[in-house]
């Protein structure tokens, strides 16, 4: 029954616009993905991931007016905790000796 119809009106029948934008969305993030992971690192990509999980929520908590769990919430804190200490600066023996020179 599905051959003659991929036959007749080919395999992307019942493609709405709808569709094809989802389609769009996933290529560009898969795109987007391999650009950061060329320029950055993985550890860059999963910050990433994780803020978006994060924005996700926020957004869906404010559109449907129902808060995230608590489980959620410390999850988050973890999460942006850790981005805030993966940003600091790396203090070394050189950076040391002139901070205690100033």
């Amino acid at each position: 029954a599905d051959r003659s119809a991929i036959v007749a009106r080919g395999p992307l029948q019942g493609f709405s616009p709808l569709v094809w934008a989802v389609v769009a969305s996933t290529a560009f993030g898969g795109l987007l993905v391999a650009a950061v992971v060329k320029h950055a690192d993985n550890i860059v990509k999963m910050y990433a991931a994780a803020c978006a999980i994060v924005l996700t929520c926020a957004v869906t908590s404010i559109v449907t007016a129902s808060p995230p769990s608590a489980l959620f919430l410390s999850g988050m804190a973890l999460v942006l905790g850790s981005l805030l200490l993966y940003n600091q600066p790396v203090a070394t023996a050189r950076t040391a000796a002139a901070a205690a020179a100033a």
